[in-house]
């Protein structure tokens, strides 16, 4: 690029505090690039990542769990404690509840 040049010429003229003056042709050649940068259409690289919502709830005798996806979608799962789980505190069984949710769903 002209502008590229010019630059390189007034740094190793005046040093990095120096002023530059454009040539003529490097600043058609900003306006060119101007012009097109604007032109551009704004396109997604990536797409959007797909989100879903997990909702769980647990009782004295089972836990359930619905999985609602962006298409409205929804899934549901349940389940009786174990004889070694009814004894287990209700912050415990939330805990299970969102883990089976998960790999059942």
């Amino acid at each position: 690029m002209l502008i590229d040049s010019a630059k390189t010429r007034a740094v190793k003229a005046q040093g990095q505090t120096g002023i530059m003056v454009s040539p003529q042709e490097a600043l058609k050649e900003l306006y060119w690039w101007i012009k097109k940068i604007a032109e551009n259409k704004k396109q997604q690289i990536q797409h959007p990542i797909s989100q879903a919502i997990v909702v769980t709830d647990v009782s004295a005798q089972g836990w359930g769990a619905t999985l609602e996806l962006d298409s409205g979608e929804v899934l549901v799962a349940h389940g009786a404690w174990l004889s070694y789980q009814i004894h287990w505190t209700s912050n415990r069984k939330e805990l299970q509840a969102i883990h089976l949710g998960i790999i059942v769903l």
